[in-house]
Order: C-alpha cells, then structure tokens, then sequence
C-alpha cells in the first residue's frame, strides 16, 4: 500500500517537471520572438523619436518666436 502511495507520488513530480519543461519551452519560444519582433522595431523606434524631437523643437521655436 505505502509502494503504490510513493509510485503515485513520483509518477505525479514526474509529471509536474514535464509541464515545466513544456511551458518553459514555449517561454523560450516567445521570448525568441519578441528579441526579433524587437530587432526589428528598435532602429524605427529610433527614428520616429528623432523626427518627434525635432518637431517638437521647431514649435517650441515658433512659439518663442511668436512670443518676442
């Protein structure tokens, strides 16, 4: 009786690390994804915030120049 109880147990710890590896597998995947999703991004990331602080600069030129 105590063996079947012990089996049971260890047969449901083995399952358990399986689901870990199994979830830790799509971790990996998704997180691949995102680094190339983000490789991607990043240099026009990079160029949309400089054209939004050079536009940002121009009007906050005007604006001094409106104000003088």
């Amino acid at each position: 009786m105590i063996l079947h109880y012990l089996l049971a147990k260890i047969r449901k710890i083995k399952t358990k690390n399986k689901e870990k590896r199994r979830k830790n597998k799509h971790r990996t995947v998704n997180y691949a994804k995102f680094d190339a999703f983000l490789s991607v991004i990043r240099p026009n990331i990079d160029i949309f915030v400089s054209i939004f602080i050079d536009k940002l600069s121009k009007q906050s030129q005007e604006a001094n120049d409106k104000s003088i």
